[in-house]
């Protein structure tokens, strides 16, 4: 179950760095007492970004999946640890 969980991973981070990364210049007009500024930057396209954000919350999720089966296994090998422990005192 966790290396079905790793697999997925490994696809989720080919995905992310399969997806472009696509820029849009945005220019801002802000109107002032000297009259009217104007600026240009450059920001991540909202599609590209959504499609980005949902890849990475999609591994986010997977990696809490990992460690919750992991925290699991754990508490099944202290469990036969202690049933063993309690065996061999009979």
């Amino acid at each position: 179950a966790i290396r079905d969980l790793e697999n997925k991973k490994r696809e989720l981070v080919l995905r992310l760095a399969m997806t472009p990364k696509t820029n849009v210049i945005v220019k801002d007009r802000t109107h002032t007492a000297n009259g009217v500024h104007e600026s240009v930057h450059v920001e991540e396209d909202a599609r590209s970004k959504s499609v980005r954000d949902d890849i990475e919350s999609d591994m986010q999720q997977v990696d809490y999946q990992i460690a919750q089966k992991r925290r699991e296994q754990e508490a099944i090998r202290t469990e036969i640890r202690t049933l063993q422990t309690e065996m061999a005192t009979l």
